[in-house]
C-alpha cells in the first residue's frame, strides 16, 4: 500500500446524519407484490396526488448487449415508442443497466393503460413500415454519430476500460454492426430480445399516486399477469482485463490550445466513489483550488475540473476530468505530456489534502441530496426503480470510512486518457512513449476496429415470442377529492392568523407557505413596489435561515421561493420537519428584527426593474396586457398591466423602511403547512407568528371593475426587442446576425368572458365554483384541441396555441395564437375549432369520449402540482388569491377537480357556448396582416 501522508480518523456514526426517529421514507410504505408469472410490482399509495404514475422497467440495457444485438436494445425502445402512440410516455429510455418507460395518467385510465403497456412489452406488434423507419433512423444516427470526434473519444475510453465487453456500452454501437442488417434480420434479433429479456421475471412495474393497492393488484393480474415465459440466463461477460492503463488519443479536430485529461478509478465501491466525488467536485475543495493555482497547468477555473461517480453495468467508477491550456509566459514552456505528469502528480496527492472537515461537508451534501430526492415521490421512484434494476442500494445509504476510501484510492493504478491535437502528438510522441502511453486515433478507437476483437464479430441466433392470454374488466372509483378534503384542517392563532394544515401521506419534509395579503394591486399607484418589497422580505428570511444553517441550528439549508400575484404574495420554504421551531423562529426574527442594508435594497430594485423589462419585452404579454387594459379601462388596477413605462424610477429608501413596517401586521398573513407536520406545530406557530400584532384600519386595495365588450377588436403597437436573461459573459453572440425585416409573426389574443352567476356575485358559492371550474376545464382542453386542428390547417400550421385561465384580477379566459401570418386565418381556425368541438360534444357517439378527454387533460395539467408538498401548498394558497372579498375556501382546488370529474358532456357543452360566436375582445398587432 502506498503511504498516506495524513492519517485520518473519522467517526461514522454521526448523529446529524443518522435516521431520525419518525423519519418517513416512501420505501417503508411501498408494497411489493410478485405475480404468479414472476413479475415484480411495487405499489405506493399517495392519496394527496391527483394523478397516477406508472413506470415499467426491464433489465434490458446496453450491459445486456452481445456483439450481434449491439444497438438493438435501443432500437426496441424506439419501436416501442413509435408503435404505441396512445401511450404518452414522459420517458422511454435505454440505459446501461435497464430500459425504462414512464407515464402519468388519471385513475380512470389505469386499467386500459396497464393492459396496453403489457401488450406493448410482453407481446409487441409493430409493422414493417415502423421497423423500416426506425431501423433506418438508427443507422443514420449511428453513422452520423460515428463521424463526431466525441464518439471516437468515448469509444476509445470505453473499449480500453471495459475490454471484456466494450459492445455493452452506448459508445459500443458501431456503424459496421448495423450496416448489413436487413429488415428481416432486425425483426429476428428484436424477437430474440423480446423472448429473452422482456419477460415477467426480468421486469418490474412501479405504480404510485392516486391508487388503491388492492384494486391495482387486480389490474396488474389482468394485464401483465396474462403473460408467461420461461426464464433464460443473461449473457456472461468475458473475463478480460486490460493491463495497459495509460493512453493518448489524438485527432486533427481537437484544439491545439487545449489538453483534456480523463482519469478513471474502477476498483472503488459505489459508496466510496460517491463520497470522494462529493469531496473533490466541490468548488471550494482544496483539490480544485490547488489545481487552478498551479500556473504550469493553466486551468481556466474551477468549472473546468469535474469529478463524478458513475455506477453502471455492475462497475463503479470515480472519474476526474479537466481541461488544460498552454502555460502563459516564457517561463513555462511545457508540453502537454509534461502538463499531464504535473496533473497526475496532484491527483496522487489527494489522500494528503482531504481531511475530516471535507468528509463532514461531503456527508452533509450527500444526505441532503438524498433527502431532496426522497422528498419528491417521482424522483424517489426513479432512483428506486434504477436500484431495483441494478440490484443495488443508493450509494449514500451507508457512508464508508474516509481513511479506507483514501487507502483504496492510493492503492489503485487508474486509467489515464490524454486527448490532444494530432500535431501536438507528433511533436511529443517520444515523450508519451517514454511515459508508457499507448497511442489511440480515430482508426483504432472503437472496439470493432481493434485486432483483439476480430474473433468477436456478430453471429446469428434466434428467439421466441411469449404467448398471451385473456383478460377481464376491473372498475375503479375515485375518492380523491373527499379523502383530501378530510385532511385539510383550519385553525387560527391568537392574533387571527389563519393556519391551514394538510399532511402528506408520503412526505418526508415540512413545507410552510406564507400567504401575504395585498399582491400587485396593493401598490397600483407605484407599480412594482409591492413585488420589490416581497423580494426584500424573502431576501431577509433567506439570509436569516442561511445563518442559522451555518451555525448548525438548522440541519440543511431550506429550499425557498417567493412569488407576487395580483391579490396575494407568497414565500414558500421546504425544510426538515425536526427544524420547524428554528425555521419559524428564523422567519419571525427576519420579519421583526431584520435590518435592510441600502445595498440590498438597491439590488432588489434593480432586479425588479430587470424582470419587468423582460416581462414587457414579450410579444405575448404585450398583446394580452393590451386586452386586459381595454377590459379594465377606468379601473386603478389597469396600471399594473402597462408594458410601456419603466417601474420604480424614483424609490426613496425611507419609503422602503416605512413600507416594511406593514409586514408586522398579522392581518397580512395566512399560513399553510403541508407535508410531514410535527405534532407540536400549533404551539410553535403560536410562539412565533403569534407574536405579530393585529393592527387596526383597512388594508387598501385597488378596485377592478371589468367592462366586457361584445365582439370588439383592438389593435396595439408591439415593441419588438431581443431580450434574454442569460448573463452577458455566458451569452456569446445571441444572435450572431440580425436580419432586417418588416414582417413580424406576432400573436393574436382572443378573450372570453367567464360565467357570472347573477344570484351569487358576491359569494364564492359552490355553484359559482362549479360553473367556473367547468368553464376552465373547457378552456384548458381547447389549448390541445386547437393545436391539433391548426396543425392540419395550411397557413396556420406553424402557430402555437396557449391559453390563460381566469385570474383573480382578470375574470376572463384567453386563447392566444402565436406566430400568426394572417389574422383572418387565426380567426377562422378559432371558430372552426370551437365548432368542431361542439359537434363532438353534441354527437352521442363521441360526446362521452370527449368529456373524458377534457377531464383527463385537467388532471394531468392543472392538478399536476398535487404530486409535491410545495405544489399542494400553492393550490391551497390559490384559494386566498381567487377569493376576492369572499371568505377563502381552502379546498377550492379539490371542489374544482370534483366538479369537473362529475361533469357530463352536456355540462361541457353548456360551458362551450361561452366560447361560441365572437370573442368578447380580439387583440391584434398593428404589424400583423389581415
Amino acid at each position: 500500500m502506498k503511504k498516506i501522508v495524513k492519517k485520518i480518523a473519522v467517526l461514522i456514526s454521526l448523529g446529524i446524519f443518522s435516521a431520525r426517529p419518525g423519519f418517513s421514507n416512501p420505501a417503508q410504505k411501498m408494497q411489493k407484490i410478485t405475480l404468479e408469472n414472476g413479475l415484480t410490482a411495487f405499489l405506493l399509495e399517495n392519496p394527496g396526488d391527483a394523478s397516477v404514475h406508472v413506470t415499467f422497467v426491464c433489465k434490458a440495457g446496453f450491459a445486456a448487449q452481445t456483439q450481434e444485438t449491439n444497438g438493438f436494445f435501443r432500437l426496441f425502445t424506439r419501436i416501442a415508442l413509435a408503435s404505441n402512440p396512445a401511450l404518452k410516455f414522459s420517458e422511454a429510455s435505454c440505459n446501461t443497466d435497464f430500459s425504462r418507460y414512464s407515464l402519468t395518467i388519471t385513475p380512470s385510465q389505469a386499467e386500459k393503460t396497464l393492459r396496453m403497456m403489457a401488450d406493448a412489452f410482453f407481446n409487441p406488434a409493430f409493422s414493417d413500415e415502423t421497423l423500416s423507419a426506425e431501423l433506418s433512423a438508427l443507422k443514420s444516427h449511428v453513422k452520423e454519430n460515428a463521424g463526431a470526434i466525441s464518439y471516437h473519444i468515448n469509444a476509445a475510453i470505453d473499449s480500453r476500460v471495459f475490454p471484456d465487453a466494450p459492445w455493452q456500452h452506448d459508445s459500443g454501437i458501431h456503424p459496421e454492426v448495423l450496416a448489413g442488417i436487413s429488415q428481416e434480420k432486425a425483426r429476428t434479433i428484436l424477437t430474440q430480445i423480446t423472448g429473452q429479456f422482456y419477460i415477467p421475471q426480468n421486469c418490474a412495474v412501479f405504480v404510485s399516486g392516486n391508487i388503491n393497492a388492492a384494486r391495482v393488484t387486480s389490474m396488474l393480474k389482468e394485464s401483465f399477469g396474462r403473460f408467461y415465459a420461461a426464464a433464460t440466463p443473461s449473457p456472461k461477460r468475458i473475463a478480460r482485463q486490460n493491463p495497459q492503463k495509460k493512453f493518448v488519443f489524438h485527432a486533427e479536430e481537437i484544439s491545439a490550445d487545449l489538453t483534456q485529461i480523463v482519469v478513471q478509478y474502477t476498483t472503488l465501491s459505489a459508496a466510496q466513489c460517491a463520497l470522494l466525488a462529493e469531496i473533490l467536485n466541490d468548488d471550494n475543495s482544496r483539490f480544485k483550488k490547488t489545481l487552478v493555482e498551479n500556473a504550469r497547468l493553466n486551468i481556466p477555473g474551477n468549472e473546468y475540473i469535474n469529478v463524478e461517480a458513475v455506477n453502471e453495468g455492475g462497475i463503479s467508477r470515480l472519474i476526474i476530468q479537466t481541461l488544460l491550456q498552454k502555460p502563459e509566459g516564457k517561463t513555462h514552456r511545457l508540453t502537454s505530456q509534461q502538463q499531464t505528469s504535473d496533473f497526475l502528480a496532484q491527483v496522487q496527492k489527494i489522500p494528503e489534502i482531504v481531511d475530516n472537515d471535507d468528509f463532514l461537508g461531503a456527508a452533509r451534501q450527500l444526505h441532503q441530496k438524498k433527502n431532496d430526492r426522497i422528498a419528491i415521490t417521482q424522483d424517489f421512484l426513479a432512483d428506486f426503480s434504477a436500484d431495483w434494476a441494478r440490484g443495488t442500494q443508493t450509494a449514500t445509504d451507508n457512508l464508508p470510512d474516509l481513511a479506507e476510501c483514501l487507502c483504496a484510492l492510493s492503492d489503485e493504478n487508474p486509467f489515464v486518457f490524454v486527448i490532444i491535437n494530432s500535431a501536438d502528438f507528433k511533436a511529443t510522441k517520444n515523450q508519451y512513449a517514454a511515459g508508457n502511453f499507448e497511442e489511440i486515433n480515430k482508426k483504432n478507437s472503437a472496439w470493432y476496429t481493434q485486432e483483439i476483437f476480430k474473433e468477436s464479430q456478430p453471429q446469428s441466433s434466434g428467439g421466441k415470442i411469449p404467448d398471451s392470454g385473456a383478460a377481464t374488466q376491473i372498475t375503479a372509483d375515485n375518492k380523491f377529492a373527499s379523502v383530501n378534503t378530510a385532511q385539510i384542517k383550519t385553525s387560527e392563532l391568537s392574533n387571527g392568523i389563519t393556519v391551514i394544515k394538510k399532511p402528506g401521506a408520503l412526505s418526508t419534509r415540512t413545507t410552510i407557505l406564507l400567504s401575504i395579503d395585498g399582491g400587485k394591486i396593493i401598490s397600483v399607484e407605484n407599480p412594482g413596489f409591492e413585488e420589490m418589497m416581497i423580494q426584500l422580505l424573502f431576501a431577509m428570511i433567506q439570509r436569516e435561515l442561511a445563518e442559522k444553517t451555518g451555525r448548525g441550528e438548522i440541519s440543511f439549508l431550506p429550499k425557498m421561493d417567493c412569488r407576487t400575484d395580483y391579490r396575494t404574495s407568497s414565500v414558500i420554504i421546504e425544510f426538515e420537519s425536526d427544524d420547524i421551531a428554528e425555521v419559524c423562529g428564523g422567519i419571525i426574527s427576519a420579519i421583526v428584527y431584520g435590518q435592510i442594508p441600502p445595498a440590498m435594497a438597491d439590488r432588489t430594485v434593480a432586479n425588479a426593474r430587470h424582470r419587468k423589462r423582460l416581462e414587457n419585452g414579450s410579444a405575448v404579454n404585450q398583446i394580452f396586457y393590451a386586452g386586459v387594459r381595454e377590459i379594465l379601462k377606468g379601473s386603478e388596477i389597469a396600471r399594473i398591466f402597462d408594458t410601456t413605462a419603466d417601474i420604480l424610477q424614483q424609490v426613496d429608501f425611507s419609503a422602503i423602511l416605512v413600507s416594511y413596517l406593514d409586514f408586522l401586521d398579522a392581518r397580512r398573513y395566512n399560513i399553510i403547512l403541508t407535508g410531514k407536520i410535527p405534532s407540536d406545530a400549533d404551539g410553535i406557530l403560536e410562539a412565533t407568528f403569534g407574536r405579530l400584532e393585529k393592527k387596526a384600519g383597512e388594508i387598501r386595495r385597488a378596485s377592478a371593475l371589468a367592462d366586457f365588450p361584445d365582439g370588439k377588436s383592438v389593435v396595439t403597437e408591439i415593441t419588438h426587442t431581443f431580450l434574454t436573461d442569460v448573463p452577458a459573459q455566458a451569452a456569446g453572440p445571441m444572435p450572431a446576425e440580425l436580419v432586417p425585416t418588416k414582417e413580424f409573426l406576432d400573436p393574436v389574443a382572443y378573450i372570453f368572458e367567464m360565467p357570472q352567476d347573477s344570484a351569487h356575485r358576491t359569494e364564492d358559492t359552490a355553484e359559482k365554483i362549479r360553473r367556473s371550474a367547468v368553464y376552465c376545464a373547457v378552456l384548458n382542453f381547447l389549448e390541445e384541441f386547437l393545436q391539433e386542428k391548426c396543425a392540419e390547417t395550411p397557413g396556420i400550421s406553424q402557430s402555437q396555441i396557449s391559453v390563460i385561465l381566469p385570474r383573480a384580477a382578470t375574470g376572463f379566459g384567453t386563447v392566444i395564437f402565436q406566430n400568426v401570418r394572417h389574422t383572418k386565418l387565426a380567426d377562422s381556425a378559432l371558430q372552426a375549432g370551437i365548432s368542431a368541438l361542439r359537434t363532438l360534444l353534441e354527437s352521442p357517439e363521441t360526446a362521452e369520449k370527449i368529456a373524458e378527454e377534457i377531464k383527463i387533460r385537467w388532471t394531468l395539467t392543472q392538478m399536476a402540482q398535487t404530486s409535491t408538498d410545495a405544489g399542494t401548498a400553492r393550490l391551497l394558497q390559490k384559494s386566498f388569491e381567487m377569493s376576492g372579498d369572499s371568505k377563502p375556501i381552502p379546498q377550492r382546488y379539490l371542489l374544482e377537480h370534483d366538479f369537473i370529474q362529475n361533469a357530463g358532456a352536456n355540462d361541457f357543452l353548456d360551458a362551450l357556448e361561452l366560447f361560441d360566436g365572437q370573442p368578447s375582445l380580439s387583440v391584434y398587432s398593428r404589424d400583423s396582416q389581415k
